[in-house]
Parts: C-alpha cells; structure tokens; sequence
C-alpha cells in the first residue's frame, strides 16, 4: 500500500514538471527580455532599427523556435512577427507537447 502512494507521489510531480516546463507565461517573459536586449532605443515607435535576426537568436538561445502555427500568431500593421510570443514554441518534444497541451486550454 505504501509503495502505491510512493508511485502516486512521483506521477503527481512529473505532472507538476511538466506543466511547469512548458507555461506560456514563462515564454511570455522570456520574450520581453528579449525584447529589452534588441530591441532599438525608442520602441516601438522606431522600428528602424529592429533587428529580427537577433530577437530570434535571443528566443533560440533561451530554448524557443520560431513558429507561426498559433492562430494568435498574426502580423500586426508595424509589428513584426518576431515579438508575438504566440509565435514561438518550446523547441524540446517534452515541452512542446506539454505546451501544446496547455494551448488549447488557454483562452485569451
């Protein structure tokens, strides 16, 4: 009996895990720090010197690919793409699963 409540004890905390390892708001956040280190000096009224290139190897080095599936995942009149966090994914299976999960569930 003891051991069955020791194997629900380690599913319930995978569970939790994963959950945690693919939340959008942690993409969301990660995708304003981002923001902050390339963006150009008065945005976003100055996209002049926005610099795609740089958010998206900024996205990729914190564990995101760029990816425009997500039906929130829109081009915005003067908004690039590359700073929607709707259009990025997780770039590990577990997380992007785990994300995509959370997706349909989520409601904006």
């Amino acid at each position: 009996m003891t051991e069955r409540r020791h194997n629900r004890g380690r599913y319930l905390l995978l569970v939790l895990l994963l959950l945690q390892a693919g939340c959008f708001d942690q993409q969301a956040d990660q995708l304003k720090k981002c923001e902050q280190q390339t963006h150009p000096l008065g945005y976003p009224s100055n996209m002049g010197g926005f610099n795609a290139d740089l958010m998206d190897a900024c996205m990729k080095d914190a564990g995101y690919r760029f990816d425009t599936s997500h039906s929130f995942c829109e081009l915005k009149p003067s908004i690039p793409l590359k700073v929607n966090a709707y259009c990025y994914v997780p770039d590990t299976p577990i997380r992007y699963w785990v994300y995509r999960i959370e997706m349909m569930f989520r409601s904006q």
